[in-house]
């Protein structure tokens, strides 16, 4: 089981918000970039800062290209 989160924080101290989704097996590009389409719907137009370990799908091709098109 594996799990890709992400917490929402306004800076205007309001309430934060969790953001998470659960797998069996471990993540890749692929699965990362369906977790933050899905982010970004969730957010609605408002900006992200992804903070991220080193883990080879935060790196790859596929990741870093779909990034440069957001």
């Amino acid at each position: 089981m594996s799990i890709a989160a992400a917490l929402g924080y306004r800076w205007d101290g309001r309430r934060g918000r969790l953001f998470f989704q659960t797998r069996r097996g471990s993540y890749n590009s692929e699965s990362l970039i369906i977790f933050l389409k899905e982010l970004r719907r969730e957010l609605r137009g408002r900006k992200a800062v992804l903070v991220w370990d080193g883990l080879p799908a935060h790196k790859s091709r596929r990741m870093q290209a779909y990034l440069r098109q957001q």
